[in-house]
């Protein structure tokens, strides 16, 4: 009976699972932009640095056919079959991606396992500013102490200061 649940994408009381419904509803939108896959927007941070990644997104990848400018493709880093990524960053930012443009390029390639990218084109504009989970705001030391109270069972001071802190990120995790 447990086979008929995990080969069913529908979860009991007809719930659909998240992971095989959002391929489907953000599919076109993404195939439309050049993405056919969400690795890279989901591990932007990663591929290019926290620090570029808060000031900058990927908006558009374009597959760049050998030739259509009308410049020598062969003299390109990624060749003639990489595509023209379209990222939009803020302010002097924009300035800062050009530079490390070749490096960035490499990091994609990298990624990707082959010449996927041979060239950035760099848009200046807002940049929607998402949340980092890597650096949540530090909880504060009274909310600690005043938990830490309520452990009295507990005799090791540390450990009851740890318990707290534990159940402080688990409260603030859940929302």
């Amino acid at each position: 009976m447990a086979d008929k649940f995990d080969s069913n994408p529908l979860r009991s009381y007809g719930t659909p699972h998240v992971s095989k419904v959002l391929g489907r509803i953000t599919g076109r939108t993404m195939n439309r932009r050049g993405f056919s896959d969400s690795r890279m927007l989901e591990n932007w941070s990663a591929i290019v640095g926290p620090q570029l990644a808060a000031m900058s997104q990927p908006v558009r990848l374009s597959r760049r056919k050998s030739g259509r400018d009308g410049g020598d493709t062969s003299s390109n880093p990624g060749g003639s079959g990489g595509g023209v990524l379209t990222v939009k960053a803020e302010g002097a930012i924009a300035l800062e991606i050009q530079h490390l443009a070749p490096q960035i390029i490499d990091r994609l390639n990298g990624y990707y396992g082959h010449a996927a990218i041979s060239r950035l084109n760099i848009i200046q504009g807002p940049v929607t500013m998402t949340p980092s989970p890597l650096n949540p705001p530090p909880i504060k030391e009274e909310d600690i102490s005043a938990l830490a109270d309520d452990f009295e069972e507990i005799e090791t001071p540390r450990l009851k200061r740890a318990l707290a802190s534990l159940a402080l990120l688990m409260r603030r995790d859940r929302g």
